[in-house]
């Protein structure tokens, strides 16, 4: 496995690097130098959240794309059943007549007797 270089020093190695740093800026310019380090990397994590969270929302919009795409393609073939079913029921329509409704029979014992007939 490779480890990166920052992560093989030991605590000699940080002391002395601490001390060239004190020795070419000096110790009035240290706190300044870390804040604004510290600034810098609070900067680039604000930025990586950022980067992340628009990858996520584009991700999300690509992913309700597809899911569109998909119930528009299951509408059409819905439609063009539906067109289908229609088109049949208008050639039956053409080639068998509608069979009418039986007329009522004067004797027919469920027809009401004219005393229950409403008046309208």
């Amino acid at each position: 496995m490779i480890h990166p270089l920052f992560l093989n020093l030991g605590s000699g190695e940080m002391f002395l690097i601490v001390l060239c740093i004190v020795m070419f800026f000096g110790t009035d310019k240290l706190p300044e130098m870390v804040r604004s380090f510290s600034r810098g990397m609070n900067q680039m994590k604000s930025a990586t959240t950022e980067l992340q969270k628009e990858i996520q929302s584009s991700a999300a919009e690509i992913q309700r794309d597809i899911n569109a795409a998909g119930a528009l393609d299951d509408l059409k073939e819905g439609a063009e059943n539906l067109q289908k079913r229609i088109m049949e029921g208008a050639s039956l329509e053409e080639t068998e007549p509608i069979a009418e409704e039986p007329k009522a029979e004067e004797n027919n014992p469920l027809t009401p007797d004219e005393s229950l007939k409403r008046e309208g």
